[in-house]
């Protein structure tokens, strides 16, 4: 196992466990569990019983927002190494489909994924304080037929394409101000007019889906070479 995250759920006594591993040479595939846990003697928290998750218990857009939505990173392959699918990553297109190859797709390949079809909806050029930037916003069916999800992809120096974040359905107001929401804080800078707020203004958030996980508040000042530099 690579690394895993912890989801918090409305049950107190369980747990959501994400954990991304490698699996025949350089992969990226994901699983997840319910722990339930019980209270035993003495106050210590015993785990009870542990259940893998599937599409039968969650539907896949759910999975999806799971895995890959919680705080472990996303895919990602240096460019001279290869693929995961043996799918071109020279477009956003198949390089979504490339990095998300292993959603709902073992290793053994002892079945399908779930992912059913990519398309593009936005194509975007744009200049920033980093410089130009070439993202695609692209939509992530699935096989159950559940909730679509969009992926902004970037293409990297190299002429490759990498997902850079997932966009959440939800939006935020201040008052009558709309406050820009993106995958990733350049992307709400460069797409949206910043108004001014003043301390005390009250931010509503909307969310179109039950957040996985629940939601996390971070204040971060973003320096010109995109690093954090004051996070609270």
């Amino acid at each position: 196992m690579r690394d895993y995250v912890l989801v918090p759920t409305d049950d107190d006594s369980a747990y959501r466990i994400i954990c991304r591993m490698d699996g025949g040479g350089i992969s990226d595939v994901r699983t997840g569990y319910l722990v339930q846990t019980t209270c035993e003697d003495g106050g210590r928290r015993m785990i009870s019983d542990v259940t893998e998750l599937s599409d039968a218990d969650m539907t896949q857009s759910e999975l999806f927002r799971l895995y890959y939505s919680t705080g472990l990173a996303l895919p990602s392959l240096p460019d001279e190494v290869g693929n995961f699918s043996g799918l071109p990553r020279t477009d956003s297109l198949t390089a979504a489909q490339d990095a998300f190859y292993y959603f709902g797709n073992p290793v053994d390949g002892s079945k399908t994924g779930w992912i059913a079809d990519v398309t593009q909806i936005q194509s975007i050029v744009r200049s920033d304080i980093r410089g130009g930037a070439y993202i695609d916003i692209v939509q992530l069916t699935f096989t159950d037929g559940s909730d679509p999800i969009n992926v902004q992809m970037e293409k990297t120096g190299t002429g490759y394409w990498k997902p850079t974040g997932i966009q959440e359905d939800v939006s935020a107001m201040s008052g009558a101000n709309v406050l820009p929401v993106s995958a990733d804080a350049f992307g709400a800078i460069s797409f949206a007019n910043l108004p001014t707020l003043n301390t005390g203004d009250i931010i509503i958030f909307n969310f179109g889906s039950k957040p996985v996980g629940g939601v996390t508040l971070v204040n971060q000042l973003v320096n010109a070479a995109g690093s954090p530099v004051i996070r609270t």
